[in-house]
């Protein structure tokens, strides 16, 4: 399979994320000026958006662009399933991590362990805890794990000061 100039500015823009946001942006722009309906460089141009500029309906945008240009890229629901805990819609973010985790080769474990941020954000954090610890076992990759021991420390601690004030309460 010939790689076309599309995927080659794409993986500049890839190259360059996270340090050099201009330089993400300027080949994220060639990307899609060679064609338009490229998902990978949408789902990065909807990273920019989101982490780095913090402009939420542009990062939604992108996110759905990419899902209309190709639904089978996985990594776009990740993304756009965090977008949607971010701005409060837990009921959008629920449909995404339904409909993405049916799709054949997700990753499950990223999505088990978004769908434990959505249950920590509706203040249930020992369901959130036993979500994490599924998508540990779902887990195939050392970066994945090391992350979501990182959320469920923070879960835990959640957990610890929950019980505390409703210690305090009684």
């Amino acid at each position: 399979m010939d790689m076309t100039v599309a995927d080659q500015y794409y993986l500049k823009a890839a190259t360059a994320y996270p340090y050099n946001t201009d330089e993400v942006l300027e080949n994220v722009s060639y990307a899609l000026s060679y064609e338009e309906n490229h998902p990978q460089a949408w789902c990065l141009l909807g990273v920019i958006h989101m982490y780095k500029m913090k402009d939420y309906t542009a990062a939604e945008y992108a996110f759905e662009r990419a899902i209309q240009s190709d639904s089978q890229y996985h990594e776009t629901y990740k993304y756009l399933g965090l977008l949607k805990i971010w701005i409060g819609d837990t009921t959008g973010a629920q449909k995404i991590i339904d409909f993405a985790i049916k799709l054949k080769g997700i990753d499950k474990g990223s999505m088990v362990a978004l769908s434990a941020i959505l249950w920590e954000v509706r203040g249930k954090y020992l369901k959130a805890k036993k979500l994490l610890d599924q998508a540990k076992m779902l887990s195939i990759n050392c970066e994945s794990i090391e992350w979501i021991e990182q959320q469920k420390k923070r879960v835990k601690s959640k957990i610890a000061i929950d019980k505390a004030m409703k210690a305090k309460e009684n």
